[in-house]
């Protein structure tokens, strides 16, 4: 699936584009293309450094009847401590939404968390 590399190359940390994600996605239906569950998810992991972007297209996947995964969740713990809500953060686990904490990713942005928790002085 042609569409979903390209939307994976842009989610890349070393050269994230939202830009360029934003556009191939909108571009999916002119090719009758229905975006599925893992391209929002994508998505999302492309704008991690955009918070309120990642809430704009995580609403937009669940108002057209999609429903986020584990990792879509993680896409959104790491925008939110990417932005330094730690409040947002929180509240995500204390959803517990599917987050694998033995994965290294998830291990890293608890640490991260943590990090940011000390800053704040909790």
């Amino acid at each position: 699936f042609h569409i979903n590399a390209l939307l994976t190359s842009c989610a890349q940390s070393s050269h994230r584009r939202p830009d360029v994600a934003m556009a191939i996605f909108e571009s999916m239906a002119a090719w009758g293309l229905q975006p599925r569950a893992q391209d929002y998810t994508i998505l999302i992991s492309c704008c991690v450094e955009d918070l309120a972007a990642c809430h704009r297209i995580f609403e937009q996947m669940k108002q057209s009847g999609l429903t986020p995964n584990a990792l879509t969740h993680q896409a959104m713990f790491e925008a939110h401590i990417l932005g330094k809500d730690v409040a947002g953060a929180e509240a995500m686990l204390r959803q517990d939404l599917g987050l694998d904490r033995r994965s290294t990713k998830v291990k890293v942005l608890l640490r991260q968390l943590r990090a940011l928790q000390q800053e704040r002085g909790k």
